[in-house]
């Protein structure tokens, strides 16, 4: 029994100091890099982290902290390159290959990602917790939702409080339209882990999903005060903008419609002017803003707003139709006749731009007549 309790005792001894440097000052080193990536001085961190693995090259926790150092500025060669040495002290070890993963999920390396994945499967039994979540990330961002969902679920039978894996499975749901039970896992993440970076961020995607940016937008406070550098974090910050700016400009819509339909066309200029200002890609605005300025008889104004409209949708006939309404207006009767082309082309079975392109040619027609008789 003494023997068992001095073997357990060497066990935890060896667990404890897995990783840490017989140099006392390399730990010192460490754990000084640990703080200065805490303030967010990266440089600092890197050139403490350097000096920590010029003395021992072998250590661990140094390998590791400077390739999350790396991933949070972006650098992705240089976090490479710490976790493949990583991988190389410590073959048998799942970590290096699944933090090899994660980079190349990070640069859209799929397949080398899942290679790394496979490899570190086969080294813990049952496999680390990190192959599961990983795996399903790297499924997912190749569309492969039922793939993902399979290997998350395989993933809860081993780890069911494991928060990365809950908020990855619930994602997953929600990408395969089942948001309530997704919403319930990301939840349940949230519940185990809530100072988790990549679970708070789980929680912006779902509001986001779900338009209610109001809650989006405090969780998303929530992760950038926790890790503003997170790649999960810059990602949701840029979606939440967009999404944002989208809202905006739709609201902007709606306004100008309204005034549209009163009849009230500088007003609702004003609006579609303001939306296409946020999203220069809005072509319904862009149209709008257009029909407006036919209204209220600006035809440069509308030709050029029905330009920007017809770059993004080539294929809007009644975009064709007002456009060569505005050509009219400058007196522009033959390229006006070449956008009604275009429109009835788009639209053949559309009698009435037949009408109005005979009304025009028409037109044009007698112009050339009178000037014809001018000359004479």
């Amino acid at each position: 029994m003494r023997k068992f309790i001095v073997c357990i005792f060497m066990v935890i001894i060896l667990w404890s100091t897995q990783g840490m440097s017989a140099d006392p000052q390399v730990d010192r080193l460490f754990q000084s890099a640990r703080e200065l990536n805490y303030q967010r001085k990266y440089a600092e961190a890197i050139d403490t982290l350097k000096k920590a693995y010029s003395i021992d090259s072998e250590h661990r926790h140094t390998l590791l902290l400077l390739g999350e150092v790396y991933i949070k500025i972006g650098n992705f060669p240089g976090a490479r390159q710490a976790f493949e040495q990583l991988r190389a002290i410590d073959p048998h070890s799942p970590i290096g290959y699944i933090r090899l993963a994660e980079i190349h999920w990070h640069l859209e390396n799929y397949m080398t990602a899942m290679e790394y994945l496979e490899t570190a499967e086969k080294l813990s039994d049952p496999p680390h917790a990190g192959v599961f979540r990983w795996m399903g990330q790297v499924l997912r961002s190749q569309d492969k939702l039922h793939e993902s969902e399979e290997i998350l679920w395989e993933g809860l039978k081993y780890y069911p409080d494991n928060p990365e894996i809950l908020a990855n499975y619930g994602a997953t749901l929600l990408f395969l339209q089942d948001g309530a039970t997704g919403s319930e896992f990301i939840d349940s993440a949230y519940a185990v882990d809530s100072l988790s970076p990549f679970v708070i961020n789980s929680k912006v995607s779902l509001f986001l999903l779900g338009g209610r940016l109001d809650s989006a937008r405090h969780y998303l406070d929530l992760a950038v005060g926790l890790a503003p550098d997170n790649p999960f974090t810059r990602k949701n910050m840029l979606s939440f903008s967009v999404v944002e700016s989208e809202a905006s400009a739709r609201q902007l819509l709606r306004e100008g419609n309204q005034a549209f339909t009163k009849s009230l066309y500088r007003r609702a200029a004003e609006k579609f002017s303001q939306a296409v200002e946020i999203d220069s890609t809005f072509f319904e605005a862009w149209f709008n803003l257009a029909f407006s300025y036919i209204h209220l008889g600006e035809a440069e104004k509308a030709a050029h707003a029905f330009e920007q409209g017809l770059m993004l949708k080539p294929d809007y006939a009644p975009g064709y139709i007002g456009w060569g309404d505005a050509l009219i207006g400058m007196l522009e009767y033959e390229q006006a006749l070449d956008k009604y082309k275009q429109a009835m082309k788009l639209d053949p079975n559309n009698k009435e731009y037949e009408i109005i392109y005979e009304e025009v040619h028409r037109l044009v027609e007698d112009q050339k007549k009178k000037d014809t008789s001018r000359g004479e």
